[in-house]
């Protein structure tokens, strides 16, 4: 007997099989829809990025290089992780978080290793969240240095990311009364927390 129970699991099953993406780290969180959106996104190859428009031909190869660093052709890998001025902000966030190591090539895999390091559901939520918002801010700075011609502030662009992390636990975590600046100066505020 069908039931929206056995179609749940059934959905939940079948999308991380198929995609190698689990639905509950990618919607399961406490992040806007529009952020949700962007990651679905990402985690699927269908960024806007410079290379995705050069290979529909929508622009020229020639211009199909990093923004921020001009040297590499602007792939999804490239502008979120290896490109050497994003890579900084997640070395930042690393430290914040008091290890190193290194990122995998896949976004996805980033997410969910980083959800893995954490020991509580809402622990694991913040930090997933976070890697979210760090996603957003650098896809934020390379729209606004392209279409724009902003040059992006990257010690600002690494502090909103923790005011955006804050306001949207806020907004979704019924007595959570950190700031941004309160989890920028301390990790604890998210490893501690309990509701």
């Amino acid at each position: 007997m069908y039931s929206a129970k056995s179609g749940c699991v059934l959905f939940y099953s079948l999308s991380a099989t198929e995609n190698n993406h689990s639905p509950v780290l990618l919607w399961n969180s406490y992040a806007p829809p529009k952020v949700d959106v962007f990651i679905w996104l990402l985690l699927h190859g269908r960024l806007s990025t410079r290379s995705f428009l050069a290979e529909r031909r929508i622009i020229k190869y020639e211009e199909s290089h990093c923004p921020f660093c001009c040297k590499e052709i602007e792939t999804i890998n490239h502008l979120f992780h290896w490109c050497p001025i994003t890579w900084s902000l997640w070395g930042r966030l690393l430290n914040w978080f008091g290890c190193s190591g290194c990122l995998h090539k896949d976004p996805y895999e980033n997410l969910q290793e980083w959800s893995g390091l954490i020991n509580g559901n809402f622990q694991r939520r913040a930090i997933n969240l976070l890697c979210k918002g760090l996603y957003w801010s650098i896809w934020i700075a390379r729209n606004r240095l392209i279409f724009e011609s902003k040059a992006p502030d990257w010690d600002m662009i690494f502090d909103l990311t923790f005011h955006r992390l804050a306001f949207w636990l806020k907004s979704s975590v019924r007595n959570f009364s950190y700031t941004g600046s309160d989890l920028f100066r301390n990790p604890e505020c998210i490893m501690n927390w309990t509701n």
